[in-house]
């Protein structure tokens, strides 16, 4: 099956009975494959473990761990109890790891700002080396994905920020908006998990080949600019330094790659957003490429150039990984200034 159906169906299938989180559910699937974390934030009851629960059903023989974290959780509860008789018979302190944390596919941790220290401490390994230390030898961890949730964000001066920090990927769980949504919710009756069928799972030979995959994806243009965009929108939202960040935006390359133009999951990408390039915009649905602005109207799926009121005086251009461009003619000359932007493929399109 080639990867394009693949992709479809799975998220169509873990999608069945869950109304307005496909786009969550596109971005934990994609944080996974890529080898990084996501954090949910939302009120309780928008169906943020059932994301975790649906995420592990699409990979082969997995297994997964989900707890809800207190203020009184100790890391036996997490990682595994110390075991008794090793300690008595060998002198060795280890934990019996089968059944928690350390030898899960998909994990799942709830409250997780409730964590102790201790629990936090041996968090930060597993989730940004995948390694955890079991007395004297050192676990390498199976975990694909990690998604963490809470309601609320972290406390600050608690010493939180290293643990949030790990987190690269952050969205916001709401309730239900739509009204048509809801009802189809009430009416459905209780929701039954979907059955996937073998050829749709991924196993862990495509998974290891998608992450192989990662670095031989060209690093073109649209990725350095995207980058750049978002070291910008960081350092404006943080107030922090340019060295402080340094780290999270290495850790989104693999996130870029793997979602790209010519990335294996690239339809990822095209699931949660209907032109291929909304994923630039910003909280204005604008995207400002070079001095150069783009209005996405996410109604027609279409990125805007000018005053497109009048479509008889515009060229409509389809774009290549779906959606199209919408430019005034008077503004052809902004739109070749800005023509980095687009793939190869949608530049030859626009020329």
């Amino acid at each position: 099956m080639k990867v394009e159906t693949q992709i479809k169906t799975l998220l169509k299938l873990l999608s069945q009975g869950i109304f307005e989180k496909e786009h969550i559910l596109a971005m934990a699937l994609l944080s996974a494959i890529a080898g990084e974390s996501i954090f949910l934030l939302g009120p309780p009851g928008t169906a943020k473990s059932l994301v975790a629960r649906r995420l592990k059903m699409a990979f082969k023989d997995c297994r997964s761990f989900e707890y809800l974290m207190s203020r009184f959780s100790t890391p036996d509860e997490i990682f595994g109890p110390v075991s008794i008789s090793m300690l008595k018979n060998e002198d060795r302190y280890e934990r019996v790891v089968d059944g928690f944390l350390p030898t899960a596919t998909i994990v799942f941790l709830d409250e997780i700002w409730k964590a102790s220290p201790s629990i936090q401490n041996a968090l930060l390994t597993a989730i940004n080396e995948k390694i955890f230390q079991n007395g004297r030898d050192t676990i390498h961890l199976p975990m694909k994905g990690l998604i963490a949730a809470s309601n609320e964000l972290p406390a600050e001066d608690e010493g939180l920020e290293a643990l949030w920090d790990r987190f690269l990927v952050r969205m916001v769980s709401n309730c239900i908006n739509s009204e048509a949504s809801f009802y189809k919710m009430i009416r459905q009756g209780t929701s039954q998990d979907p059955v996937l069928p073998g050829n749709c799972l991924i196993d862990d030979e495509l998974f290891n080949s998608w992450q192989q995959d990662i670095d031989k994806v060209e690093i073109s243009d649209e990725i350095c600019y995207a980058v750049t965009s978002m070291r910008k929108r960081m350092k404006e939202e943080t107030k922090k330094e340019e060295s402080e960040s340094n780290e999270m935006v290495a850790k989104s390359e693999p996130l870029l790659f793997q979602s790209g133009s010519r990335g294996p999951l690239k339809h990822l990408k095209e699931n949660t957003y209907g032109n291929s390039y909304f994923w630039l915009k910003n909280d204005m649905d604008v995207i400002e490429y070079k001095g150069t602005v783009f209005f996405c109207d996410q109604k027609t799926n279409a990125l805007m150039l000018g005053d497109c009121s009048d479509r008889s005086k515009c060229i409509t251009i389809p774009l290549a990984e779906g959606g199209s461009l919408v430019v005034n003619r008077e503004n052809i000359g902004d739109l070749l200034d800005a023509i980095t932007m687009f793939s190869q493929e949608d530049r030859g399109r626009i020329i």
